[in-house]
């Protein structure tokens, strides 16, 4: 039982981190491809322990940011999506979002998912 209880602490634990860590990263083209490849970690996380409603969240998050970097694409520092190596980046981690919305059953994210890779495709084609 106490093995059990310290291994929920830790993935708890482990989930705040990657939340907090994307939430300070998330609109600093310094440390962009940390974001995204944090971003990927916690996808897989939330894959290896079965962590649906985290997923739905980091989900969310990842969208919210996208938003934000959006919206503040005027500032220094900012995340500039009109840098293909940038954008390649948010597709990159879109997609593997998708194969993990699709590998636990998430079929709303998966479609949430698809709409943010359309969205990010007409960036692209501008």
């Amino acid at each position: 039982k106490q093995w059990y209880q310290r291994r929920v602490r830790g993935v708890k634990f482990l989930w705040e981190v990657y939340r907090h860590v994307l939430d300070i990263l998330k609109n600093n083209n310094k440390v962009e491809k940390l974001y995204q490849d944090i971003a990927q970690m916690a996808f897989n996380f939330c894959i290896k322990y079965e962590r649906k409603a985290e997923f739905r969240k980091l989900s969310d998050s990842v969208r919210n940011h996208l938003n934000l970097v959006i919206k503040h694409s005027h500032q220094t520092n900012s995340v500039n999506l009109n840098d293909p190596v940038s954008l390649q980046l948010h597709l990159d981690t879109r997609l593997h979002q998708l194969d993990c919305a699709i590998n636990i059953n998430l079929w709303q994210e998966a479609i949430k998912t698809i709409h943010d890779i359309h969205s990010l495709m007409q960036l692209r084609d501008r």
